[in-house]
Formats: structure tokens, C-alpha cells, sequence
């Protein structure tokens, strides 16, 4: 690193190049984990921290065993949840019945045109 916070970096077959040293360190920055809605790995560290120092060393398995526990009992009320209420049935993917093709119903058939009685040329006139 040099006196100016640049990082030089040797790239394969050119000169040294001086990088910023924020781009490296943004380049290292730790993704979201999508279990936890927008919490990053780097909190997640900074939380185990605090609890590292809170708890101390000692009482971390008894923790760990205990939050391990807690998780266990929600997950199976969560799977005993979708197993009451059918979600294992909803998830399942849907294969149609395989039968006879439904019955072709004909089109009626059209009915007889009544022709109107067509008069007479050359009849009798009422006057």
C-alpha cells in the first residue's frame, strides 16, 4: 500500500496500477443473505460479536443448544401447521386424469323453415 491509500496492482503484462483503496474494499464487501430480509453477512458477524463479549465463550453452547432447540420446535410446528391445514397437498404438482375423452355433444339440428301461404295471382280481388 502506499503513503496515499492507493494499493498497487500488478496486472499481467502492464505497468503497476494504483487502485483506489475504496475499491477494494468494495469489491470485498459482504453480500445480503437472503434467509434474513436485507441483513448482511458483515451484521451478522458484528451480532455474534456482541454476543461473544455478552455471553462469554462458556455459555455459547449452552446458547447454541438452546436457540437450536427453540428453531427445532418452531420448524415443526410450522410443518405441522401445512400438514393440517393441506399446503403438502397444494404443493405437489398437478397430474390430470387420464379417462375417456368427454362425449361430443351434436349440434341440434335446424329446425323446418314454415314458408308463408303464397297468394294466388289472378284470383278473385275484393273489389
Amino acid at each position: 500500500m502506499r503513503r496515499d491509500g492507493a494499493i498497487v496492482r500488478f496486472v499481467a503484462g502492464r505497468f503497476p496500477m494504483p487502485v483506489p483503496a475504496f475499491s477494494i474494499a468494495a469489491s470485498l464487501s459482504l453480500q445480503p443473505i437472503g434467509l434474513l430480509g436485507g441483513v448482511s453477512s458483515g451484521e451478522i458477524v458484528v451480532v455474534l460479536v456482541v454476543v461473544l463479549i455478552i455471553f462469554g465463550p462458556k455459555q455459547l453452547p449452552d446458547l447454541a443448544r438452546t436457540i437450536g432447540k427453540a428453531l427445532q420446535g418452531v420448524r415443526k410446528a410450522a410443518d405441522d401447521l401445512k400438514q393440517e391445514i393441506g399446503l403438502d397437498e397444494l404443493s405437489r404438482p398437478f397430474t390430470p386424469r387420464r379417462g375417456p375423452p368427454p362425449r361430443q355433444i351434436p349440434p341440434p339440428a335446424p329446425e323446418p323453415v314454415a314458408r308463408d301461404p303464397v297468394e294466388e295471382k289472378g284470383g278473385e280481388s275484393d273489389e
